[in-house]
């Protein structure tokens, strides 16, 4: 499951954009106000956009969560030529059809 986190981090620093979000399981749904057509439409925008785009992930713990998921925490450094940040991160997967899948994205 690991292995999924690092795919979607490099998807994310290549700016990948159909990678990026081939990591996100069809029953995905942002959180907050968006609808999962509002929330494709904003990470197209944002992961082309900027001229370069390196996403770390650091230190990830996984933990399984029941048969076929699993929840990854880690540190998540950002780095683009226009913004840079660090915070906790909080991916919930679920393995679908042999591929861990992000169902749930937060950060702290």
């Amino acid at each position: 499951m690991t292995t999924a986190v690092f795919d979607w981090a490099r998807a994310w620093s290549a700016q990948d954009v159909e990678r990026y979000l081939s990591a996100y399981a069809p029953e995905f749904m942002p959180s907050g106000s968006l609808s999962r057509t509002a929330w494709v439409k904003q990470r197209r925008q944002r992961v082309s956009a900027p001229s370069r785009i390196n996403v770390e992930v650091i230190a990830p713990k996984a933990e399984a969560t029941g048969p076929d998921t699993a929840r990854v925490r880690f540190t998540q450094a950002y780095e683009s030529n226009t913004y840079e940040d660090r915070g906790i991160k909080v991916l919930d997967l679920k393995k679908i059809a042999g591929r861990w899948l992000i169902i749930r994205d937060a950060t702290r």
